[in-house]
């Protein structure tokens, strides 16, 4: 089938608007992408912050004994070792912060491979294009 110089110039344009709202698409992705990586960045510092703490004060709970040893301190000191042993509370958040570190690091994973969808797409419409202005060659009037 034959295509008129319009009809030709009418399908160049649909696919390089098909661009224009892919490179929108992209741009909304990675402002995306940028957010979260500096949400997994805070997380990843909080997560630090909340590990030293607890090492600061496991070292104060030691150095404490250390330096203070009478019977009053010994009966707090069990007291407070028997919770750093269960340390559950810990545990559980330090490992809740790991586990929203790994939804972030999933999400940024996904949205990166759409940004690689629409950066396909584009080159298929980019090759459409293509086609279709070596087509205008031989278009009827």
């Amino acid at each position: 089938m034959a295509y008129t110089r319009a009809e030709i110039n009418k399908k160049i344009r649909y696919y390089e608007n098909l661009i224009q709202q892919y490179q929108n698409s992209i741009n909304k992705l990675n402002t995306q992408i940028g957010e979260l990586t500096s949400l997994k960045s805070k997380m990843q510092s909080y997560q630090r912050d909340f590990s030293n703490r607890e090492t600061n004060r496991k070292n104060k709970v030691v150095n404490g004994f250390c330096s203070k040893f009478n019977f009053k301190f010994i009966s707090s000191y069990i007291s407070g070792m028997k919770n750093l042993i269960a340390g559950s509370d810990y545990r559980r958040a330090y490992n809740s912060i790991s586990s929203g570190i790994s939804r972030v690091e999933k999400q940024i994973s996904q949205l990166r491979s759409d940004v690689t969808n629409y950066n396909n797409k584009i080159k298929s419409c980019k090759n459409n294009i293509t086609y279709w202005r070596n087509r205008l060659k031989y278009a009827k009037k």
